[in-house]
């Protein structure tokens, strides 16, 4: 069972001398956790796995919203009436400007070509009818958050070296730095273990369907 944000706070004010909320306040102990999954996320050896989203089209509509976690979209395909697929081609800005006609679809108008500008979607032709996008995308870890996000996503024994970074990060900014120190080092050790047996058991496990793992650390290379 994974820790929830309710329990890794509370290891967290374990782990830096019992303190309390009084001493501690939860949106303190999110930033703390936080910047140990960020942390994890950005140094060490494990990416989001590539999911599918599927969407309706809206009649002469060409912009969509994606999810904020989206890291990269690898592909986009159109579903038509008999389920064949038909793959869209990415084009530059500078493209969508020269030919994007927003009058509206064309009749049998199917989208062909496609741009991502952060979280918009553009889709060209301009469809003009009901169809379904299929997108095949990356996406990222979701920040902490009491009362919102209260499971990091990632495998269970994943939760407690979140714990620890966030322990360390609270010894750095109260001054503990031989103590985040000791903490940093116990964390690094504990993760090449959780990545090791990542790389073995999310070949075989669905329960690591969502990540990558990549026997090498930053130091390594």
């Amino acid at each position: 069972m994974s820790l929830t944000l309710t329990r890794m706070q509370a290891l967290l004010r374990k782990g830096l001398g019992g303190l309390d909320t009084d001493d501690l306040t939860n949106t303190e102990a999110d930033e703390y956790l936080n910047l140990a999954l960020w942390d994890l996320e950005d140094k060490f050896p494990f990416r989001a796995k590539e999911t599918e989203m599927r969407f309706p089209l809206v009649v002469d509509q060409y912009e969509y919203t994606i999810p904020t976690t989206t890291d990269a979209i690898s592909s986009i395909a159109i579903l038509d009436s008999e389920a064949q697929r038909h793959k869209l081609v990415r084009k530059s800005r500078d493209w969508m400007d020269e030919n994007i006609d927003e009058t509206g679809g064309s009749e049998g108008a199917r989208p062909t070509f496609y741009l991502r500008e952060d979280t918009t979607l553009i889709l060209y032709p301009i469809p003009d009818e009901v169809l379904t996008a299929i997108m095949t995308l990356k996406v990222s870890v979701t920040s902490l958050l009491t009362g919102a996000v209260t499971e990091t996503g990632l495998p269970r024994n994943w939760d407690v070296l979140v714990v620890q970074g966030g322990i360390m990060h609270g010894h750095i900014f109260a001054g503990d730095y031989n103590e985040a120190r000791q903490i940093a080092n116990f964390q690094l050790t504990a993760v090449r273990s959780a990545v090791l047996s990542l790389s073995k058991e999310e070949k075989a496990d669905s329960r690591y369907a969502r990540l990558n793992v990549i026997d090498s650390f930053p130091e390594d290379q």
